[in-house]
């Protein structure tokens, strides 16, 4: 089985291949991940990110807790995985040169939020809208993105 792994705080995602990403089970394991996702967002929203248990997810989700942990290793990732990180890096990395550092940067960003939120759903946007209060509000997700962007910053 291809793909690359990535490392963040205590363990490792594994990222298809670009190639493999096309497949039946790669397009099944996105979207049991974002449906977990999905589910995670309301308990989040009414108990609190410190209150909710991974158990609590599983539950909400309709899933055991193997298979969330299989997808999301922390709760962390539940709501800050979205594996698009390499891809912004990779669009600013390719952007020409001679254009100004933050044109390029907000390009990239742009591109990466229209991919997180698929077909431009409604559901989508208000999903990636929660999950970006919950990121501002929390601390540990706050220090956990800040240490994936420099691992990122560190890799560009």
């Amino acid at each position: 089985m291809g793909g690359e792994e990535r490392h963040h705080v205590g363990h490792v995602v594994r990222v298809a291949e670009p190639a493999q990403r096309s497949s039946l089970r790669e397009r099944r394991r996105v979207q049991t991940q974002r449906t977990i996702q999905a589910h995670a967002i309301r308990p989040f929203s009414e108990r609190g990110y410190d209150a909710t248990t991974m158990n609590d997810v599983a539950e909400a989700a309709g899933v055991s807790p193997m298979t969330l942990y299989r997808h999301f290793p922390t709760k962390e990732d539940l709501v800050l995985i979205d594996q698009h990180g390499e891809l912004i890096a990779e669009r600013i990395t390719a952007s020409p040169p001679d254009q100004p550092l933050v044109r390029r940067i907000g390009r990239a960003l742009v591109a990466a939020a229209t991919a997180l939120t698929g077909d431009g759903a409604e559901a989508d946007r208000r999903s990636l809208l929660v999950r970006l209060r919950l990121m501002i509000s929390t601390p540990a997700l706050r220090a956990r993105h800040l240490d994936d962007q420099y691992a990122l910053n560190l890799r560009m």
